[in-house]
């Protein structure tokens, strides 16, 4: 399976101007992010494994959510979509293989939509 395309939001340094719509090759390979220190890189890569892994996984990965979100933002999110490899992708079970892209995502809420709402956030028991 390849990620086809990650969007991010609103998460540390990845806001207003500066969100993530990148659309990768459909076709797999490697993918070089590269920037200077403190630009996003590890954001964009940990973000990226916790939409991947999901809610549970992302619970054990990391401890505490605090300070994700960015500032002036009450929520913030990853979503990453994923389409099989034709080629090397090979399913064993009987049933239905879909064709379309497995749309994978997170969403942290953020200090002051959580006291306006008493929801938790995505790292909190």
């Amino acid at each position: 399976m390849y990620v086809s395309r990650v969007r991010l939001t609103d998460i540390k340094g990845f806001t207003g101007e500066r969100v993530v719509n990148l659309t990768l090759p459909a076709r797999g390979g490697w993918t070089v992010i590269a920037g200077r220190n403190s630009s996003g890189n590890s954001t964009l890569l940990q973000t990226l494994a916790l939409a991947l892994g999901g809610p549970s996984v992302a619970r054990n990965l990391v401890a505490d959510f605090e300070g994700w979100v960015s500032v002036r933002a009450d929520s913030g999110w990853v979503e990453a979509r994923v389409v099989r490899g034709s080629s090397c992708d090979v399913f064993t079970s009987s049933g239905r293989v879909s064709k379309k892209e497995l749309v994978l995502g997170l969403e942290w809420v953020g200090q002051r939509r959580r006291k306006m709402s008493g929801r938790r956030p995505c790292g909190r028991r």
